[in-house]
């Protein structure tokens, strides 16, 4: 009776998962859908606000007053995200010998011994790297 019990709990739990992961999908499905359109919406505003501008600055000049404004707005909200994650993060903190001493044990505990430390990996894996970037540049140009 027990082993039944626990059979059908844990086909109700799969089946609220089911439902809370189809939920899920259906919430990125219509974020992305709103994405869409909001960057449209956001273009067509740019484009609006290039045609007004256009005959008081000239061409290169609304197309250069509002690349100076989206690139002020875009250093703001970047300068406050670096704000905001930081402070989150707790790394405006200063060192406590406490967080210093637990630093020290987590290290002793990891040793020395790790293979990212050796020489011969990193020059692996830099190579590995440059492999794939120069197999991704040939193959575009043929």
């Amino acid at each position: 009776m027990l082993r039944f019990l626990t059979a059908a709990a844990l086909a109700m739990r799969v089946a609220n998962l089911r439902g809370l992961i189809r939920a899920a999908a259906i919430r990125a499905v219509l974020a992305a859908i709103g994405l869409l359109f909001v960057v449209a919406a956001a273009g067509f505003g740019l484009f609006a606000l290039y045609m007004a501008l256009a005959p008081w600055l000239g061409s290169i000049g609304a197309a250069g007053a509002i690349a100076g404004a989206l690139l002020l707005v875009g250093l703001i909200l970047l300068a406050l995200a670096r704000r905001s994650v930081r402070k989150s993060a707790g790394l405006d903190r200063q060192v406590t010998p406490e967080l210093k001493e637990q630093y020290e044990r987590a290290a002793q505990a990891l040793g020395t011994g790790t293979p990212f430390t050796n020489p011969i990996v990193l020059l692996a894996g830099a190579a590995l790297l440059a492999g794939y970037l120069m197999g991704r540049r040939r193959k575009k140009r043929d």
